[in-house]
């Protein structure tokens, strides 16, 4: 299986989708800032990800989201990442297939499929 490196027009879907599911999590965050954080932690990751080591950019950018996210929330309310990690966040899907991920944030929300 060929994993291919998001474009930057996947980068801009993908922070904006993650950033309306984050804004539902934490209702505080200020939307744009968000949206940008995490645009910024996907191109960080996209410049970092190797596809020959064998792990999907999904995989790999996850984690640099969620410290993006908990950064941002943080730097708002003025607690820790630590604090914030302590949440268990629902798992994401395996791919950043646009239908995986909108199957996901409905099932999230709570609307029928």
């Amino acid at each position: 299986m060929k994993t291919q490196t998001p474009t930057d027009e996947d980068i801009v879907t993908m922070s904006k989708r993650l950033s309306n599911y984050y804004r539902r999590r934490y209702p505080t965050a200020e939307p744009d800032d968000l949206t940008q954080d995490i645009a910024v932690a996907l191109l960080q990751a996209k410049q970092r990800w190797k596809p020959n080591r064998g792990a999907k950019f999904s995989t790999f950018a996850w984690t640099r989201v969620l410290r993006a996210v908990h950064t941002h929330v943080a730097r708002r309310h003025g607690a820790t990442r630590y604090a914030l990690e302590q949440h268990r966040l629902p798992p994401m899907p395996l791919a950043w297939e646009p239908e995986a991920v909108q199957h996901y944030l409905d099932a999230v929300a709570g609307r029928p499929r």
